[in-house]
């Protein structure tokens, strides 16, 4: 379903031996290219809820051993953190990754305390510095964790009055959160090739998006470069050896996208001009 709930399922999902077999070899096209992401050498494959395959390992070892036997190699798996935090050994998986603002600490403001607000509102509205204050905050969790950022968030245009909403958001806070993201990663000794997740480019139906608009014009693509000089800069100060990889910044493209080298060009220009 769109919003990740069980109720009036549009299009129900279920899964079978022959769907996990079914599904490795369609994407085999991807993991062979060449400009496929990769993880250590090997193609990184996300799955979004893995508590809802009927046995998560048993999918994960015919992944694993089909890739083997026609010729990819070993691959890594990561699930995202959406609706749970666990340990991603538990579905056999190799890494987890950060999903704000799901499964993250929260600080509720009083809706009645927000001018122009529906009265009919009954969700949540969240102080976003709350929630990027993690320079002090990011710890060992005893897995490999790939940390995530979010610019902002605004989910009313699909949950209604029922939606989470992050106030206060703006490209200078999220240069911080980014900031401590990046430098979290390379610091933790788990990652030999440091990675953040940014959610996302364009959600607009989730109000999460790094592109252009009116408000802010190219304010979080230009906090985004300085967030990544910034950290690099202290990184390397420090007397850290560790590779700073340009690849660092993943991002969440959940629209199709028509000329993607147009987009790759656009990132690059602005990220690391």
């Amino acid at each position: 379903r769109w919003d990740g709930l069980d109720h009036e399922i549009l299009i129900a999902q279920s899964y079978s031996a022959s769907d996990d077999i079914n599904f490795i070899s369609h994407i085999r096209q991807y993991l062979e290219s060449g400009k496929y992401i990769r993880y250590e050498g090997k193609p990184l494959v996300v799955v979004y809820r893995p508590n809802l395959l009927p046995d998560a390992k048993a999918t994960v070892l015919r992944w694993r051993n089909w890739c083997r036997d026609h010729g990819i190699g070993e691959i890594h798996l990561a699930y995202v953190q959406s609706f749970e935090k666990v340990n991603p050994e538990i579905y056999g998986f190799d890494s987890a990754i950060e999903f704000p603002p799901s499964q993250f600490p929260q600080r509720k403001i009083q809706s009645k305390d927000i001018e122009g607000i529906n009265p009919q509102f009954a969700g949540h509205i969240v102080d976003y510095h709350s929630i990027c204050r993690r320079d002090k905050d990011y710890r060992d969790v005893g897995y490999r964790l790939f940390r995530g950022v979010t610019p902002s968030w605004d989910n009313t245009a699909r949950r209604g009055q029922k939606g989470i909403i992050l106030k206060n958001s703006s490209p200078e806070a999220y240069m911080k959160w980014l900031k401590s993201a990046v430098l979290a990663s390379l610091r933790d000794p788990r990652q030999s090739e440091p990675m953040v997740f940014i959610n996302a480019w364009n959600e607009w139906a989730e109000g999460a998006h790094l592109e252009p608009d009116n408000r802010y014009g190219y304010g979080f693509l230009e906090e985004t470069r300085e967030a990544l000089l910034s950290a690099e800069s202290m990184y390397k100060s420090q007397g850290n050896s560790k590779k700073i990889y340009r690849s660092t910044i993943h991002l969440s493209l959940n629209n199709y996208i028509q000329n993607l080298s147009k987009l790759a060009r656009f990132i690059a220009n602005w990220l690391f001009r």
